[in-house]
């Protein structure tokens, strides 16, 4: 997986995405690994974190993962202090391992990362960072490890294809829904 150019990440993650496309469009194995596994984060965090209508769901799926196997995969870098067994929710920190996954959804729902290599010429970890207001500063980063990455988002997507979750907008027709609020409009 070669690490992303310095400052160029916007638009290599779009030249990578789109070549990746036209590799699985012409039927080719994908050039571009890395940049699928960061798009995969979207499924990963994202779509549980939106569509689960109980709120349990998430943390059930990261409890049966494991702390201990999650640490691995994501590290809190900022602040130092923030340990998942401590009682940061009022300062709007993670508190628990279940709020973990909240704030990688805001992360990378907003595009908050930042590739990194170890090595200068690897992708090996993402950067992803909670900005909760344009005028507020950055106060949450966390690390999270490419290649662990993939174990948890495989133990995710079980879950999710298992059906065990209740999709919040399943059964809403957002057609009705807007004509319910604003009426119908004929376009005629």
């Amino acid at each position: 997986m070669p690490s992303y150019p310095d400052n160029r990440f916007i638009q290599e993650f779009a030249r990578r995405t789109a070549q990746n496309l036209r590799d699985v469009n012409a039927g080719r194995p994908l050039q571009h690994n890395d940049t699928a596994l960061i798009g995969f984060l979207l499924a990963v965090f994202v779509l549980p974190h939106e569509r689960d209508g109980s709120g349990q769901f998430m943390a059930e799926i990261l409890s049966a993962y494991g702390k201990s196997n999650l640490e691995k995969v994501v590290t809190i870098l900022r602040p130092q202090e923030a340990a998942l067994d401590g009682n940061l929710h009022e300062s709007g920190l993670p508190k628990s391992l279940a709020d973990v996954p909240e704030f990688m959804r805001h992360g990378t729902a907003h595009l908050n990362i930042k590739p990194v290599s170890a090595d200068r010429q690897n992708l090996t970890h993402l950067l992803v960072w909670n900005h909760p207001h344009p005028t507020k500063p950055i106060n949450w980063v966390a690390r999270v490890h490419i290649r662990r990455l993939r174990s948890l988002a495989l133990h995710m997507l079980k879950r999710l294809a298992k059906g065990e979750s209740i999709d919040k907008y399943e059964h809403i027709d957002p057609v009705a829904e807007y004509e319910r609020h604003h009426g119908t409009r004929d376009s005629g």
